[in-house]
């Protein structure tokens, strides 16, 4: 408002100016009516021009000021929302666990069973494959004392001995690989039964 006042009395102060130096100068009172016509024109486009400016700032700042508004609106919303599924989820997750601890102890004791029955069941499986390892031992060993002779018989090429003895070399191998894996899972069936038993007491 007080650059509008201010450029009011610029304008009324150049035009005064105006008028009185067209007196002094005798000009005629056409030109002298066209020069005040031309000051006001120009003084109300100023004053116009600075109030459209004015207009469109505070448009600006209003706009501004609400979209802030709205954006803290929305943040607020989208906490409470969260804050209330969190809560939600919380309940959900508290009544799912006390269901599922309740059927786990309803189920427990048939899963322990279940599990005792088939650590039996591998037991009995690594038995037999002990069994299995004990007679392919004796296998070998026949294998062995049978190249024996045939060698001191000389019967066999030494290509023949050698395929003889991979062939040999090959079975230990394998049976070897069968006794770690028949060891090593007896092992875990041994610790598997333990930990079953700990639980059940």
């Amino acid at each position: 408002m007080k650059s509008i006042s201010r450029l009011i009395i610029a304008v009324l102060f150049v035009a005064f100016s105006l008028n009185q130096a067209l007196y002094a100068q005798s000009t005629s009172k056409e030109a002298l009516k066209k020069e005040v016509k031309s000051v006001k024109e120009n003084k109300k486009e100023a004053i116009n021009s600075k109030k459209e400016s004015a207009k469109k700032e505070l448009n600006a700042k209003k706009d501004e000021k609400l979209s802030e508004a709205k954006n803290k609106a929305n943040e607020v919303r989208n906490d409470v929302n969260k804050k209330a599924e969190n809560a939600k989820t919380a309940v959900k997750d508290k009544a799912s666990d006390k269901i599922n601890n309740a059927q786990n102890k309803v189920t427990g004791l048939a899963r322990a069973n279940e599990v005792k029955d088939k650590l039996s069941k591998q037991s009995q499986r690594f038995e037999a494959k002990e069994q299995t390892i004990s007679n392919g031992r004796e296998k070998i060993d026949a294998a062995k004392a049978k190249l024996e002779t045939l060698k001191k018989s000389g019967k066999l090429s030494a290509e023949e001995i050698k395929a003889k003895e991979a062939k040999i070399a090959n079975a230990e191998a394998k049976l070897s690989k069968l006794k770690t894996t028949v060891t090593e899972g007896k092992a875990k069936v041994k610790t598997y039964s333990e930990k079953l038993d700990k639980y059940k007491n």
